[in-house]
């Protein structure tokens, strides 16, 4: 998991509208960007990431920290009903495929 998590995290580091911070081993605070054109351009959102002992074998858990105008998302709730943070979680998915989607 240790070696899976920094890889991941060394990936991110490139993307811009993604800023990520190591908080600990099993969990990193981040905040993104939304995406130009889109209901949320510039708007800026804080979330945390927390990965199970056993990831990538089990999902993470995803949860915005600060407030989201979203019938489907609430702050400080799991983001678990879309996709692959939902039944079609698979090893190979990574932190930022999964981000792509929100």
């Amino acid at each position: 998991m240790e070696k899976r998590l920094c890889r991941e995290y060394r990936t991110i580091q490139d993307i811009d509208w993604l800023f990520v911070e190591f908080d600990s081993r099993h969990s990193w605070k981040g905040v993104m960007v939304g995406p130009p054109g889109g209901c949320y351009e510039d708007c800026t959102f804080a979330f945390l990431i927390e990965f199970p002992l056993d990831y990538p074998f089990k999902k993470f858990t995803f949860k915005f920290t600060s407030p989201i105008k979203s019938v489907s998302l609430k702050k400080g709730e799991p983001c678990c009903s879309f996709g692959p943070l939902c039944d079609s979680w698979a090893p190979n998915l990574t932190v930022q495929k999964v981000l792509t989607l929100l």
